[in-house]
């Protein structure tokens, strides 16, 4: 389950195809990832869409703040739902955006993790 749940982050991507985000600059008035502070080795829910092709794909990775092919960060991707039957999406657009988005299998989770906690309400 994803352990990384943030406010308005959202980047670009630099690499295409279906390997891992390399991920470039914060979308105009968001945060990057780490801004926003999500740190190396944190699991997120994210989404992404390419504006252009409408393409989208939402799922889960790892975040790592450097090692990317261009050396920048990173993100690994684990589709949960997309636009290509639930597969990855071949990306090509710099225009792609990565933002962090929870799933209804997160909140359901937190739902159980919370009740769980509290000695079950």
């Amino acid at each position: 389950m994803p352990g990384a749940f943030v406010n308005q982050a959202s980047m670009t991507i630099v690499s295409s195809g279906t390997t891992a985000f390399a991920l470039s600059v914060a979308v105009s008035n968001f945060n990057t990832f780490a801004n926003a502070g999500i740190g190396g080795g944190d699991i997120v829910s994210y989404g992404a869409i390419d504006p252009g092709t409408i393409n989208s794909e939402a799922g889960w990775g790892v975040y790592t703040s450097t090692g990317s092919s261009t050396g920048g960060p990173s993100l690994t991707r684990n589709p949960l739902s997309s636009t290509n039957g639930n597969n990855l999406v071949s990306f090509s657009s710099s225009a792609t955006q990565v933002f962090v988005d929870v799933s209804a299998a997160d909140a359901v989770q937190l739902s159980l993790m919370a009740h769980a906690n509290l000695g079950g309400i």
